[in-house]
């Protein structure tokens, strides 16, 4: 449908783009023809001016290329943003006092100024007419409304990295509806809601007034170039800066509402009256009385916490009170509840039902004021890696609304406090773990906080750090503060909480003192005494422990004395008579401990299960779905044309030089060829000679349009559709450095390798991985209309697009390209943004980019990189399909005669440069040196490649390969390969294992039959390779040189079972190095050089016609003899000869046939043999090797070779 309404096949589609005229070339070539009829008349010439169709490109591709540019920006804008939530920084410093709307400011003022800089760069020359001042700010209108755009954004992710690749799709994908909108310009108004639309429409009125020379200046900025159009660049403007509006009225509202998982939401709270002096607690153990001298500085009532995934309890029902001037240690196991009461306090997460008031104020509905209040030290640090100490100082001071003077005394303080007066001005990514640990604790002493919340402030932080956060936070307490001390150190809580509260499940579970709750939960003390031998028996004096718990360890004897003891004093007594009766009692020495916090969490938690077991409830929520269904108009009704109103009017003109400008109202169907027909008649009769009669003289201009073909329209949707395809596929590779650069960040990679991983097997299954991972994204990745694309679904092109997918989008090209790139980066987000964008600009402007280097013949410049091979590999199939479509329909009565059926089925046919050979109950050699063409013949011939059979399936059937390198299974053996060859050949199952077993006789593999193929030799391999071409006895059988690799033993049985072959009627086509194996096997041949057969004949054939007579070789005797006199004697009386060979006592020459017979030969030698102290000599014919060594020198010349070809 949106076709039909885009493009319409008549000569106008669009008259605010289409410009046919002018892209078309018909206005130039009329232009240039109508100058030259001109020009007969008159002595100058005037030259026309072109029109600009440039301005109305750029009205349509502006928006794509700015949201191109700007993509990165807005990937890394919501990164940042989502990060800081990610990471609590953004509710740590809410909870510090930061306003919310300041801290979206900040982002906006930060976003914006990158922005407004590129917007100045991308100013240039492309609209020389309009003003400077208004280009700027349509362009700030548009990066005003897309930082407001990423924010809406952002609300929508909580991790960053994923905000980060997903933003951009995002973001791209809002420009899309501008198409549409261009397509339905009567809904102009509602699609400019999405900015990119309305930035779309603006573009197109700066090139309308671009086009008059006029350009947008103020005084028209309201005005609109076309008539009865309300529409102009001001509009576009209002529109834009009300998007930002409602997208920041959207952001306000969604993360007041839905906060996500951290944050507060917004919501009617239910009154509840707070209970603030002497709590009564509805469950565990507490002190009989609470300190009626203090007042609770934060008091939690009834406190529920539910997440929402997995419906866990976090906290449940907890009522608890802590008091000023106290520090409160809040203990309990590894999800007690601790962390989420302290994020509900400071209001990182919502709490479910109950509630809990800090300084009198409840947390739900005062939030805002009591951060002012409020100082936090969360379990993570949340540091600024870019600020130095002091400036962590000076920020969070100034938050809580600290003037200048009082910042700078407290950070003084500060600074003394913790020890860091030398890293004041260091990164806090320097400083050290306990360094970082001390600054976070002492900001959240910042500006006179009365509450502080910290948690595990001294997890991970050495002993002596952990002394120095100690005094850090003695001396912070007595100043009237709140503080709540979560932390896993018994000691730590002991020695720092005047109160300790215990929750186990979200429930509390005990609160007191540290020796309240030791005296109601402990055991006791712990008396150890440590015996001599031999062991005494107990006395008298011990019988206050009698009935106390005791532990015999050996040498050790420890016994548990109730707390009672030491009150009534018992324990003064027993400790006298211990020391005056130590020797007495056997008992070298004795010790007291008292009961550990730990011991006492651990019983409470007892105590606690217990009750939770008796009375546990079930609780049951219903859930209820509504389900509602938009329906949406069919579409826009059609409306009849307008009809055009010509008026008359006088247009003042003016001519610079000899430059005239044509103007013209594209409403007009043919209006721009009319008007410069007007002006070359106009020139023309202005010119005439006087005396001339101007009426005879003018030129006609005729056009017979040529409309676009359904083809022609297609190839252009294809080429869109590469596009699409490319800007799919960037996202995919980035995303594999993703988990490497967290491994090797976080140091997981340097582990692996620790514990033994070689660093080959870690690469490797890294990028097995990636090649499996993408695999089932495969068709979702492909666009719907590359699925009915002749010129991707066709059986020639399937095949090779599904190779291009694989080669580029799942890791063969594209991963090592971007392995590299994981030990560039730190951030994962950041490295999958900047390779994503990468992988967009190279792929599709490097595409785009070759149409234009096509002119200048360097259209492959850029074949280095995948994403322009991927792309320019789908624009290429489209042409080439189209190409092949053209060749098949001129080419198919040349090929009528082949289609038919007409070829001879008999023979074997190989067409190669208009040579023919038949073979047919024969071996046939292929000889030539690397790279002549011998083995891209033989894959040729089995469809390994190119095939130039037509029913290449079933001539697979009758036929059996061996080629160069052996294509076996490394895991099989070698009887498995036959059987399975067997059964492939159809060898019914009876005959499978005596037909294998054949091969392996024949070949000689009989000891190696039942061994994993990985094991063999090379010549082991080359007997299994000939073995599964010869099974099942195919009639045609193709050997890449069989023999290399074998010994001379293996070699001959493996040319006598040739010869078996031949004998049984089958035909061999053979290659070989080996000129003796050629002439041992081989019935007729022929030499190739550069893909031509050079000579063609049998063995005899070749010697005579291209050999060069006769080789002699003699042998004179003795160890160290005068091959003088011998050499004399065979230039003279064999004249002609030709020294080609002289080692110690070997000579060897070569004598042409022509000069002399065979007889005069053998007749000179034999006479002479004896005189010349000849041991032995040989005349032979010239070899194989000789004849082939000759033609290479002449590989590139032309040789006449007709006669030399015979069929059998």
């Amino acid at each position: 449908r949106l076709l039909l309404r885009y493009w319409d096949p008549g000569p106008r589609a669009d008259p605010f783009e289409d410009m046919r005229y002018v892209w078309g070339g018909f206005s130039y070539l009329q232009d240039v023809v109508e100058q030259a009829l001109a020009a007969g008349e008159r002595a100058d010439r005037l030259s026309l001016l072109g029109v600009l169709s440039f301005l109305r490109v750029m009205s349509r591709s502006m928006p794509l290329f700015m949201t191109l540019a700007w993509m990165f920006s807005v990937s890394i804008i919501l990164k940042s943003v989502v990060y800081e939530k990610e990471a609590r920084l953004k509710e740590t410093m809410r909870i510090m006092g930061l306003d919310n709307g300041i801290l979206w400011f900040s982002w906006f003022v930060s976003s914006l100024v990158p922005l407004l800089i590129s917007a100045g760069l991308l100013k240039g020359n492309l609209l020389p007419y309009s003003d400077t001042g208004v280009v700027f700010l349509f362009l700030a209108s548009f990066a005003v409304v897309t930082i407001m755009q990423c924010f809406l954004i952002s609300t929508a992710f909580a991790r960053a990295n994923l905000a980060a690749a997903c933003g951009g799709i995002i973001y791209f994908t809002l420009y899309l509806p501008y198409v549409l909108c261009v397509a339905w310009q009567d809904h102009i108004g509602f699609g400019s809601l999405l900015s990119p639309v309305a930035f779309g429409f603006g573009c197109e009125y700066f090139a309308l007034f671009e086009e008059q020379g006029v350009g947008i200046q103020w005084k028209n900025l309201v005005a609109s170039p076309l008539e009865e159009d309300d529409f102009s660049l001001r509009t576009a403007i209002i529109i834009m800066y009300f998007d930002s509006f409602l997208y920041g009225l959207l952001t306000w509202y969604i993360e007041a509402v839905f906060p996500g998982a951290y944050g507060s939401e917004c919501g009617r709270a239910s009154p509840v009256s707070p209970a603030l002096k002497n709590p009564a607690y509805r469950s565990g153990y507490s002190e009989r009385q609470e300190p009626a001298h203090l007042e609770p500085g934060v008091y939690i009532e009834n406190l529920v916490k539910v997440y929402r995934h997995g419906k866990k309890v976090a906290v449940d029902g907890l009522t608890l009170g802590f008091y000023e001037g106290q520090i409160t240690s809040f203990l309990g196991h590894n999800g007690a509840g601790k962390t989420t009461t302290m994020s509900v306090l400071t209001g990182l997460f919502p709490p479910t039902s109950g509630t809990a008031y800090i300084l009198g104020r409840d947390i739900r509905t005062e939030l805002s004021a009591i951060r002012q209040s409020l100082g936090v030290c969360p379990q993570h640090n949340v540091l600024f890696s870019m600020l130095t100490v002091e400036e962590h100082i000076w920020f969070y001071a100034r938050l809580k609304g600290l003037s200048e003077e009082r910042v700078k005394g407290e950070m003084e303080q500060i600074l003394r406090d913790t020890g860091l007066p030398r890293k004041r001005k260091s990164k806090t990514s320097t400083l050290s773990g306990g360094m970082q640990r001390k600054l976070s604790v002492a900001l959240a002493f910042v500006g006179g906080s009365k509450v502080v919340i910290l948690d595990e402030p001294t997890a991970g932080v050495d002993p002596y750090a952990r002394r120095g956060i100690w005094d850090l936070l003695a001396c912070g307490a007595p100043s009237g503060r709140t503080i709540i001390l979560s932390t896993h150190h018994m000691d730590e809580a002991d020695i720092l909480g005047d109160r300790i509260a215990i929750i186990s499940h979200g429930k509390l579970c005990c609160v007191g003192s540290s020796l309240y709750l030791k005296n109601q939960l402990g055991t006791g003390y712990y008396l150890t005494l440590v015996k001599k031998e031999p062991e005494p028996e107990p006395e008298p004096s011990l019988g206050s422990c009698r009935n106390s718990s005791s532990t015999d360890l050996g040498h050790e004897l420890t016994f548990v004395l109730p707390y009672s003891a030491a009150k009534d004093g018992a324990f003064v007594e027993l400790f006298r008579e211990m020391d005056d009766n130590l020797s007495h009692l056997n008992i070298s020495s004795y010790g007291v401990s008292d009961t550990t916090l730990e011991e006492v969490g651990t019983r409470s938690n007892a105590i606690h299960a217990g009750r939770n077991q008796i009375q546990h409830e079930r609780r049951a929520a219903s859930v209820s779905v509504g389900r509602r269904r938009n329906g949406s108009p069919s579409g826009p009704s059609r409306r009849p044309p307008r009809r055009l109103r010509p008026r008359h009017g006088c247009i003042d003109g003016w001519m610079d030089g000899w430059a005239v400008q044509i103007w013209f109202n594209n409403k007009g169907w043919h209006s721009m060829g009319s008007f410069i027909n007007v002006m070359s008649n106009a020139i023309l009769r202005a010119n005439l000679p006087p005396g001339k009669d101007a009426g005879r003289y003018g030129i006609r201009a005729f056009n017979h349009p040529l409309n676009l073909t359904k083809e022609q329209v297609t190839t252009s949707v294809d080429v869109l559709v590469s596009i699409c395809v490319i800007f799919a596929m960037s996202f995919v590779p980035a995303s594999f450095v993703v988990f490497l650069i967290q491994e090797r960040v976080s140091k997981t990679k340097h582990m692996h390798f620790i514990s033994g991983v070689h660093p080959l097997l870690y690469w490797t299954a890294n990028f097995i991985w990636d090649m499996v991972r993408p695999l089932p994204s495969v068709r979702p990745s492909v666009p719907p209309s590359v699925g009915v694309r002749a010129a991707y679904v066709s059986s020639t092109n399937l095949p090779v697009l599904a190779l291009l997918l694989l080669l580029y989008g799942y890791t063969w090209s594209i991963t090592p390209l971007m392995y590299p790139a994981s030990f560039v980066f730190s951030i994962p987000s950041t490295a999958y943004v900047v390779l994503t964008s990468v992988n967009i600009l190279i792929g599709i402007n490097g595409s785009i980019s070759t149409f234009v280097m096509e002119l200048f013949g360097d259209h492959n410049v850029l074949l280095i990189f995948p994403h322009f091979c991927l792309g320019r590999g789908l624009i290429d199939m489209v042409k080439n399909q189209a190409m092949a479509d053209a060749l098949q329909r001129f080419g198919n009565a040349r090929t009528r005669r082949r289609r038919g059926g007409g070829a001879d089925r008999d023979v074997l046919r190989v067409s190669c440069q208009e040579r023919t050979v038949h073979v047919f109950g024969q071996c046939f050699g292929l000889l030539g040196v690397n790279g002549a063409g011998k083995t891209t013949t033989f894959k040729m011939l089995t469809g390994d490649t190119v095939s130039i059979l037509r029913e290449l399936d079933q001539v697979h059937q009758n036929m059996g390969y061996c080629p160069q390198f052996d294509a076996v299974n490394e895991l099989l053996t070698g009887r498995e390969h036959l059987e399975l060859y067997a059964i492939l050949r159809g060898v019914p199952g009876k005959e499978v294992c005596d037909v294998a077993e054949w091969g392996i006789r024949k070949l000689g593999l009989l000891k190696y039959a039942d061994k994993a193929a990985g094991s063999y030799s090379g010549g082991n391999l080359r007997k299994l390779s000939t073995a599964m071409a010869l099974i099942g006895a195919p009639p045609v059988v193709f050997l890449d040189e069989p023999t290399t690799g074998m010994d001379p033993k293996a070699r001959r049985a493996l040319w006598n079972c040739i010869l078996d072959v031949i004998k049984e009627g089958r035909s061999v086509v053979l290659t070989s190095h080996s000129m003796e194996e050629c002439e041992a096997l081989c019935t007729r041949m022929a030499i190739m050089v550069n893909g031509r057969f050079k000579c063609l004949g049998s063995v005899q054939h070749l010697k005579n016609r291209f050999g060069d007579g006769y080789t002699i070789i003699l042998r004179v005797a003795g160890p160290d003899p005068d091959l003088l006199p011998v050499m004399k004697f065979i230039e003279s009386e064999l004249s002609g000869s030709t020294l080609k060979e002289k080692h110690r006592n070997m000579l060897q020459y070569q004598l042409p046939s022509s000069r002399c017979s065979l007889t005069h030969i053998f007749f000179t030698l034999a006479n002479n043999k004896h005189a010349l102290k000849i041991e032995d000599y040989s005349v032979t014919q010239t070899t194989l090797d000789q004849v082939d060594a000759r033609r290479r020198p002449r590989a590139h010349t032309r040789i006449d070779v007709t006669h030399a070809r015979f069929a059998c």
